[in-house]
C-alpha cells in the first residue's frame, strides 16, 4: 500500500489554504452577500475536510503497519516452528547416538558390526504383544535373524521378517522364541553352563535345559551362548531368579527377569553382522 510522507501532505494543503484565503481577500469585496456567506461556509468546511484527510492518512499508515508487523510475526512463528522440529531431530539423534555409544562401550566389539537405530511404529496388542514393526528394512542392511537390542545395550529379541522399508522383531517372550543363552563368564569358550531361553505363555522368560550339575544362584547374569547363526557370543539377556531342581530329571530350570520392560520399549538397536 503507498504512503505519502506525512509532513509534505501538510504542506500541500497548508498551501491550499493559503490560495484559498488569498482569493477570499482578492475577491470577496466583489461577491455579493449571498456568495459571500456560501464562500464564509466553505472555509471551515475546507478546514474539516484537511484534518479529516490527516486523520485518514494517519489510520491507513498505522493500518499498513499493523499488517506488516502480522506478515513478520507469522514469518518468525514459521522460522520458530521449523527451529523447534529441527531441536527435536537433534534431541532425537543425540539419544540414537549415546545408545549405540553404549552398546559399543558394553558389548563384545568388532569392526564389522553395524548398528542401526530402528523406531517401534507398530504393535499387536490383542493378536501377538511379542510382535513390533519398526521403521528400518532391507534398504539399510536389516536382516532376517539380525539381533534386537533394547536401551542399545541388552537382548530383546530378533528380526523375523524383513521388507524394504519396515521388518518385524519378535521378542524373547513370543512363544516361538529359543535362543541359547549362558552365565556370564570370563571364557567364551565354556559352554558347560549352557540353557536355552524361552516363553512362559508369553508372559515371561525362564532359562532351560540346564545340565543339573551346575550350582546355580539367583542374580546370576544371563547372557547369549554365541550359538545362534546371526546373535554373537556375550548380549545381556537378564538374571536369574526362581531355580527349579526337579528330581529324578537331568536339568533344572530358572526363571528369568529381563533386563528391561519389553512393553515400555519405544526404540531398538538392530544388530547387523554381515
Amino acid at each position: 500500500m503507498p504512503t505519502f510522507h506525512r509532513s509534505t501532505r501538510h504542506r500541500w494543503l497548508g498551501a491550499l489554504l493559503f490560495v484559498l484565503a488569498a482569493l477570499a481577500v482578492l475577491y470577496l469585496p466583489f461577491l455579493s452577500v449571498g456568495e459571500q456567506k456560501l464562500y464564509a461556509l466553505a472555509i471551515p468546511l475546507s478546514k474539516i475536510g484537511y484534518y479529516t484527510g490527516v486523520g485518514t492518512h494517519d489510520f491507513l499508515t498505522k493500518y499498513d503497519t499493523l499488517v506488516q508487523l502480522r506478515e513478520e510475526n507469522d514469518t518468525l512463528s514459521r522460522e520458530v516452528r521449523a527451529l523447534r522440529e529441527e531441536m527435536a531431530k537433534h534431541a532425537q539423534l543425540v539419544r540414537e547416538n549415546e545408545d549405540l555409544r553404549a552398546a559399543m562401550g558394553i558389548l563384545p566389539e568388532s569392526a564389522d558390526w553395524k548398528f542401526i537405530p530402528a523406531r517401534i511404529i507398530g504393535r499387536e496388542p490383542f493378536l501377538n504383544p511379542s510382535l513390533v514393526r519398526i521403521a528400518v528394512g532391507g534398504n539399510v542392511g536389516v536382516a532376517q535373524g539380525d539381533p534386537a537390542l533394547g536401551e542399545g545395550i541388552f537382548l530383546v529379541g530378533k528380526v523375523i521378517e524383513v521388507h524394504d522399508m519396515f521388518a518385524t522383531v519378535a521378542f524373547l517372550t513370543e512363544e516361538r522364541s529359543a535362543i541359547p543363552a549362558t552365565l556370564a563368564h570370563d571364557d567364551p569358550t565354556a559352554t558347560e553352563a549352557i540353557g536355552l531361553i524361552e516363553s512362559i505363555a508369553g508372559l515371561g522368560l525362564e532359562m532351560n535345559y540346564i545340565p543339573m550339575s551346575l550350582n546355580l544362584a539367583a542374580g546370576d547374569a544371563v547372557i547369549t551362548a554365541g550359538l545362534d547363526e546371526r546373535i554373537p557370543y556375550g548380549l545381556p539377556i537378564g538374571r536369574l531368579e526362581d531355580i527349579t531342581h526337579p528330581p529324578n530329571e537331568v536339568f533344572q530350570t530358572a526363571k528369568v527377569m529381563p533386563y528391561v520392560s519389553f512393553a515400555s520399549l519405544s526404540e531398538l538397536v538392530i544388530v547387523h553382522i554381515p
